[in-house]
């Protein structure tokens, strides 16, 4: 299920938006100006963002450039009804109605009013697909939906693989945390095979959210209500054209412009009344700035304090095996009374048309920190870069410093083991104790995972993943923790196991390994190698279905040539019979007419 934090952590918010506008400060030729504007408007938009990309500021700023890049080159703000043929309008092979036991709207996608083969047409589709998912995004961010891709009535003719690439990839990337579940209702068995294969090109978290629902299951996750006949409920509703009211068009109301600017006004000068009460929770927004045009009027979750008494601390936010603390304060690029001058200043620009006067005091202390701000940032990433390849900490140093990359050993026995190596080195005039900790111990082994180092000595260490799905490796995480060692002396296993037990907490030093996979050439392969097979096994599943049709064409023929020969049969056999009954029934009354004549002599 997708992971949806109970309020926002601001800080991460506002660090992910300048970080964005640090690269791209004028925005790009690559970007839609108005896709630019809701970045810098919508805190929900970039809240998803951040879902997907597991709270790393730096992974979400590459997903976001993807999605900038997707919607100005598939032109997802110019969509409207008017884009669609009347096929597409009228047919509904797509329409929103309904919820599911969790609250989630319902995109219904019937599949038997789908068509493959006209290249076009499947542009169109993937065209239709991309035009709902962008009007039920910006209706109510708060509220996900589900998908039921309903298979009723759907042949091989109606399965196109590369409409069903097309949705899975925008629901991983390009509407980021709209999804909940894809619901696959009724399964063909002729398309198992097919679904098998798309399922190999899916990552573990993505397979999680598929579900193949039988009729028989379907009422554990929608009430009878919400489904139609055919699936055992009593929703009659059928689509129609015109849609509904809140799918219309946002261009049929010319108002929507003018009530977004009033509503955005009125939220500016609500922020700025916040930031310069002191005492004001941020929790507390107005009810105008909650209502914001795209969201169906409904609440935005709680920011978190800007005095950070009450910002978010939930491990969703923080990296494994990271402190709170530690991760609330990577999100700070400039200092508080910087950020502080910031927001001031932002707030003070918008009373710019009551307080003209007041103009040029107002832009000079944003300008100002916006520099430092910009510096500080530069020069932090500088610093990261430097230390990316060794990381030198009061103990001990570690290289690599950031990331351990995961290579194939080679192991015929186990394909799938992978292997990486680090070095640990002391850095202090004493030795030093050092241990080994993973958030998944039962993949790796760690050789060795405990023990001394001896002054201007190193160690290597030996991390070998047993195998299963690589893709699980970048989940997981190593602590190397270190300790002066001082005069203790230990010379076996248990004595360094006692050692860890008794020794005090604050005179541990704690790094994070984040780990990566390298991927082999023959891994590339792969999904080559697969997508061949898809395509092959779709050739020879629509070759079986044409000889299936054919085969049912010519017993039909047979039946018809045999119930007209039996009847042409009858039809002799009965003019046989009418024909040869008169003359035999003559013969025998002349013959019985002759027998009753007395005999005459003379």
């Amino acid at each position: 299920m997708v992971v949806r934090l109970q309020r926002y952590n601001q800080d991460l918010i506002d660090e992910f938006r300048k970080t964005f506008f640090d690269k791209y400060p004028t925005g790009h030729e690559d970007f839609d100006p108005r896709d630019i504007q809701r970045v810098k408007k919508y805190d929900k938009y970039l809240y998803n963002v951040l879902i997907i990309s597991k709270s790393n500021v730096d992974v979400a700023v590459e997903k976001l450039e993807k999605i900038l890049k997707w919607r100005k080159e598939f032109e997802i703000n110019d969509l409207t009804w008017d884009s669609f043929n009347d096929e597409f309008k009228t047919v509904g092979p797509l329409y929103c109605r309904g919820r599911d036991k969790q609250n989630c709207r319902i995109l219904w996608f019937r599949v038997k009013h789908s068509k493959k083969g006209d290249p076009e047409l499947t542009r169109q589709a993937k065209k239709f697909i991309a035009f709902w998912l962008e009007k039920l995004q910006w209706e109510d961010f708060d509220n996900p939906v589900v998908i039921v891709q309903d298979m009723t009535g759907a042949g091989v003719s109606n399965m196109d693989l590369d409409v069903i690439r097309f949705l899975i990839g925008a629901l991983e990337l390009y509407f980021p945390a709209l999804c909940e579940m894809l619901y696959i209702y009724e399964m063909p068995w002729i398309l198992n095979a097919i679904w098998k294969i798309i399922e190999k090109l899916l990552s573990e978290e993505s397979k999680a959210h598929l579900k193949f629902l039988k009729a028989k299951d379907v009422m554990s996750c929608f009430e009878a209500d919400q489904l139609p006949p055919h699936m055992g409920g009593t929703d009659t509703y059928e689509w129609s054209y015109p849609p509904p009211e809140q799918f219309r068009d946002l261009e049929d109301d010319p108002e929507e412009e003018e009530e977004e600017e009033e509503d955005e006004d009125e939220s500016e000068d609500t922020k700025m009344h916040s930031i310069l009460e002191a005492d004001r929770s941020a929790d507390e927004i107005s009810p105008d700035a909650r209502n914001r045009p795209g969201t169906s009027g409904k609440s935005m979750p709680p920011m978190p304090s800007k005095e950070g008494g009450d910002t978010l601390k939930s491990t969703e936010n923080i990296p494994l095996n990271e402190d709170p603390d530690v991760a609330v304060k990577k999100v700070h690029f400039a200092d508080d009374s910087e950020r502080n001058k910031e927001e001031v200043g932002e707030s003070q620009r918008s009373k710019e048309k009551a307080n003209e006067s007041l103009e040029n005091k107002e832009n000079a202390a944003p300008s100002q920190s916006s520099v430092k701000a910009k510096s500080k940032k530069k020069a932090t990433i500088a610093k990261k870069k430097k230390m990316k390849e060794v990381h030198v900490g009061p103990l001990i140093s570690t290289r690599p410093g950031e990331s351990l990359i995961f290579k194939p050993t080679g192991n015929k026995n186990n394909p799938k083991e992978l292997k990486s190596t680090f070095t640990v080195s002391n850095m202090t005039d004493s030795k030093v104790a050092y241990k080994v900790k993973t958030t998944s111990p039962d993949k790796y082994r760690v050789r060795p995972s405990s023990g001394h180092i001896n002054q201007e000595a190193s160690v290597v260490i030996e991390i070998i993943y047993l195998g299963g799905e690589s893709e699980q490796v970048v989940r997981d995480k190593f602590l190397v923790l270190s300790t002066e060692l001082g005069d203790e002396i230990v010379r076996s296993t248990a004595q360094l196991m006692e050692f860890w037990r008794t020794v005090s907490k604050s005179t541990v030093v704690e790094h994070r390994l984040k780990c990566m996979c390298e991927t082999p050439p023959e891994a590339l392969v792969t999904n080559h190698d697969i997508l061949k097979e898809l395509h092959i096994l779709t050739k020879k599943v629509s070759k079986f279905e044409e000889d299936r049709q054919r085969s049912t064409s010519k017993t039909g023929t047979s039946l018809q040539l045999i119930v007209v020969l039996q009847f042409i049969l009858i039809c002799i056999m009965l003019y046989a019979m009418f024909t040869s009954q008169p003359s035999e029934i003559l013969q025998d009354s002349c013959y019985k007419a002759g027998s009753q004549l007395p005999k005459l002599t003379l």
